[in-house]
């Protein structure tokens, strides 16, 4: 059965805070294992707004480095 993230969250102050709060969210788990820092892959847009916010991001938006 799947677990049910919480409506908010506590506020994310630093960048390991913020991977903290991604890896418990049902997807962000899957993200952060297939890519890591090295892939040049970054959370973006309204995840770390959310994030930032103390909120349970709705969707996450990912961007790369290069063409």
């Amino acid at each position: 059965m799947p677990t049910r993230v919480a409506a908010t969250m506590r506020r994310v102050r630093t960048p390991a805070e913020a991977l903290d709060a991604l890896r418990a969210l049902p997807c962000g788990a899957r993200v952060l294992d297939r890519f890591g820092p090295a892939d040049g892959v970054h959370l973006v847009g309204g995840a770390v707004r959310d994030l930032l916010l103390g909120r349970v991001p709705r969707e996450i938006d990912l961007v790369t480095e290069g063409d």
